[in-house]
């Protein structure tokens, strides 16, 4: 992926700038008009957010007792997400470093796999799709 790198930087660059725009929605409530749709996961379910950003939907999928494994190849984003979930200490998250289009998880992982403004950044979306689909378990 030869433009991975220079993407990773932009995002790390743009990190802080991303994470005070998801601090907005959150005041404005706008994790309420993806809630209804995330209580179908049963409580406990295994979610991967993809390109997990400053961890908009991560807060969110915890806060509905998900285990969420928040991935994002920008090491700022990871941080700003990391600071976001340190606010909610019951929250049952892991953070990783990892490439969409390349993940470093077992096939058959995860019940879902989330991801929210990322497609458009990726070089090889297709790729990305076939590695998502991978990852999640039959019937996810």
């Amino acid at each position: 992926m030869k433009h991975l790198e220079e993407i990773r930087r932009y995002w790390d660059s743009r990190s802080e700038g991303y994470r005070m725009q998801v601090d907005e929605e959150i005041r404005d409530h706008r994790e309420e008009e993806y809630r209804a749709f995330f209580r179908n996961l049963p409580a406990g379910s295994e979610v991967l957010d993809i390109g997990c950003g400053p961890g908009f939907f991560t807060r969110l999928l915890s806060s509905l007792s998900m285990k969420v494994t928040a991935a994002d190849y920008s090491e700022g984003m990871l941080k700003q997400a990391r600071n976001l979930l340190s606010e909610t200490p019951d929250a049952q998250v892991r953070f990783f470093q990892a490439d969409a289009q390349k993940l470093p998880f077992n096939a058959d992982s995860f019940d879902a796999v989330v991801s929210r403004n990322l497609v458009w950044n990726l070089e090889n979306p297709e790729s990305a799709y076939r590695e998502w689909f991978r990852v999640l378990k039959p019937g996810g």
